[in-house]
C-alpha cells in the first residue's frame, strides 16, 4: 500500500479535534467508493463526498449519486475495444479494467 492511500497524522489530529468540537467532518476525494479503504474511515468521518463530487454519502446513506448511463458505458467500452485502447472504469460498486490494462501499465513502471 502506498503513502497516497494513507491520511497524514496531522490531518487525523485535525479531524479528531474537529469531532471533539462537535463539527461534522467529511472525507472529500476524487476516488470512487470502491477505492476508499475502510481504515481511512476509522478517523470518524460523518460521510464522504467522493468521485470528485459525483456522490455524497452521510451516516451510511447515499444522498446524491451522479451515474453515467449503462448505454453510455457500453458505448465507451465498445469504442475503446474497437480502437484497441485499454481502460479502467471506476464505480462505487467496483473497479473494472480491460484485459490488457495492467500489463500495459506495468511495462512503463517496472520495465
Amino acid at each position: 500500500m502506498d503513502d497516497d492511500s494513507m491520511i497524514p497524522e496531522s490531518a487525523k489530529t485535525a479531524c479528531i479535534q474537529s469531532i471533539k468540537n462537535e463539527q461534522l467532518i467529511y472525507l472529500y476525494t476524487g476516488r470512487s467508493k470502491a477505492e476508499i479503504y475502510d481504515f481511512n474511515m476509522e478517523v470518524g468521518f460523518d460521510g464522504i463526498i467522493g468521485a470528485g463530487g459525483d456522490f455524497l454519502e452521510t451516516e451510511g446513506k447515499m444522498l446524491y449519486h451522479h451515474k453515467v448511463s449503462d448505454e453510455d458505458v457500453k458505448h465507451m467500452i465498445d469504442y475503446f475495444d474497437l480502437h484497441g485502447m485499454d481502460f479502467y472504469l471506476e464505480s462505487n460498486g467496483g473497479l473494472v479494467a480491460s484485459k490488457n490494462f495492467f500489463p500495459h501499465v506495468e511495462r512503463p513502471i517496472y520495465g
